[in-house]
């Protein structure tokens, strides 16, 4: 019982400096903080490397896949998209800028979207019967966006890691946050019942008396117990369990949908008259309330750097009138 703990490997002291930094440095006054927070932190470091493990292999993105690969022709609705993509990144410019990046021919990053699905009518053919105004449902996918760019496959996984451990950290500062702007909403409405209460002094209203009296105890006890909460101690204590379980607020789901070449989602009622296929491609529900499909991705250089200086170009032009 005597013996002290053993000390800290380096990722779990550098995800402690993580903590301390997101979260706040009164937290690291706590007792025993670096020892109640270890396990759940390597917990949590644990579940982001499994969870980035499970991403789907590499696709290619490029002029020529849209071509081929019906997973990247969904994601993109021309090939011209791709370019767009490309030269509007400001984290693909910045690395393009790095003179570390220089020699390599490809580059590896996470390649992000939403999904949409649009409510038609179009033809559909049913049994034999080539059939209008058949409601229809199409796929197709906006904000397309890249990050964690890196020239190694490694360093992007690397980088999605750390990222995913930082997004649960501010997940719990934001559940934080969201109590301290509930403290303060309480304490609006005990001082408008505090004020009703002094304009009622004197009132033969007893029974309204009460009722706002009740109110007001209700309401301080509301603010006592979130003041608690709130304490470094229960703080830490708070973070630990969050850490012990992250799938519930960081995980990926997966999706499957049977897709043809014009967008069209086979249903009941719809057997695509394009070439169908199968999409696969996992959903990353985080912190931010909108889902974004996710995908290990890797892109030419020869095509980023094109698509950068088109865009660069573009902004240099003026309009002479």
């Amino acid at each position: 019982m005597l013996r002290s703990s053993p000390p800290l490997d380096p990722e779990t002291r550098v995800a402690l400096e993580r903590v301390i930094a997101t979260a706040g440095p009164l937290m690291a006054s706590v007792s025993g903080f670096e020892r109640r927070l270890a396990e759940p932190i390597q917990v949590a470091l644990k579940y982001c490397d499994d969870l980035i493990a499970t991403l789907p292999g590499m696709i290619d993105i490029n002029r020529r896949a849209f071509a081929l690969d019906p997973l990247v022709h969904a994601f993109f609705a021309t090939p011209q998209d791709i370019e767009e993509m490309l030269g509007r990144s400001q984290t693909l410019r910045e690395y393009l800028a790095d003179p570390h990046s220089f020699g390599s021919e490809h580059f590896h990053a996470l390649f992000a979207a939403r999904r949409r699905e649009k409510h038609v009518v179009g033809l559909a053919l049913q049994g034999e019967i080539l059939r209008q105004d058949v409601p229809q449902t199409l796929l197709y996918f906006s904000s397309q966006t890249l990050t964690a760019v890196a020239a190694d496959l490694q360093a992007t996984r690397d980088m999605l890691r750390a990222a995913a451990f930082d997004s649960l950290l501010q997940n719990f500062v934001s559940r934080a946050d969201a109590m301290r702007l509930e403290r303060q909403g309480f304490q609006g409405q005990c001082d408008l019942e505090r004020a009703r209460l002094k304009g009622l002094q004197g009132s033969t209203e007893t029974s309204v008396v009460a009722e706002h009296q009740e109110r007001l105890s209700g309401l301080e006890l509301s603010i006592r117990t979130v003041t608690e909460s709130l304490q470094p101690d229960r703080l830490v204590d708070a973070l630990a369990e969050f850490l012990n379980e992250p799938e519930r607020v960081l995980r990926l789901e997966p999706v499957k949908l049977q897709v043809d070449r014009n967008g069209v989602i086979a249903d009941t009622l719809n057997t695509p008259t394009g070439r169908e296929g199968s999409l696969y491609f996992p959903e990353l529900v985080g912190r931010d309330r909108r889902r974004y499909v996710v995908m290990l991705a890797r892109i030419p250089r020869e095509e980023a750097e094109r698509a950068v200086a088109k865009i660069l170009d573009q902004q240099r032009r003026f309009i002479l009138i």
